[in-house]
């Protein structure tokens, strides 16, 4: 078995495992992709790496829904979307990839980027929100000490660090659906 792994994006959110297979179903070679385990190295990873965001959670069921219409079934974990593809259907998969990556992008459209000060007050708004929901969430950095550590290799500041590990997958989507976590640098 030879294989190669790559990483698909929809909308740049969810990911794809992709591992080229030569599998024996017959005579007929397979395009297996999986989805990426990703709490096979830790039993309990919270909700952010397990779960993604509710937008992703979007994203992945839309895709998913989209490529059933297509004739293809995933194969879900999460956030995570993989296809058993025949060698035979390999152009038809990637067709229909593509229109529905395109479907997604449409219905969900990506966030704006925002940088430098932008960011770090929508992750000051996003704090309060968080707050308003019952959330202990820490007291945001100077807006000079955050916009120092989006230039240094550490991480710059987020309230949704401070979130319990322990939240529920409903809580979590209930926390980002009512306070979007920003997308910056």
């Amino acid at each position: 078995m030879t294989g190669r792994s790559r990483s698909v994006g929809i909308g740049g959110l969810v990911a794809v495992a992709a591992v080229l297979a030569f599998v024996a179903t017959g005579s007929v070679p397979v395009l297996e992709t999986s989805p990426v385990d990703t709490a096979a190295e830790s039993p309990d990873p919270g909700p952010a790496e397990v779960w993604g965001t509710s937008r992703q959670m979007q994203q992945a069921d839309l895709l998913e829904a989209c490529m059933l219409e297509h004739g293809f079934p995933a194969i879900r974990q999460g956030i995570a979307v993989g296809f058993k593809v025949p060698r035979e259907q390999q152009e038809s998969y990637e067709a229909a990839l593509r229109v529905c990556s395109a479907t997604v992008d449409e219905a969900l459209p990506a966030p704006p980027v925002l940088t430098g000060r932008d960011y770090y007050e929508a992750l000051v708004d996003a704090a309060e929100c968080l707050r308003r929901l019952g959330y202990s969430i820490g007291d945001p950095p100077s807006p000079d000490s955050f916009l120092e550590s989006l230039s240094s290799n550490r991480p710059p500041w987020s309230p949704y660090l401070d979130l319990p590990d322990s939240m529920s997958r409903q809580a979590w989507n209930e926390a980002l659906a009512a306070c979007p976590q920003p997308v910056g640098r």
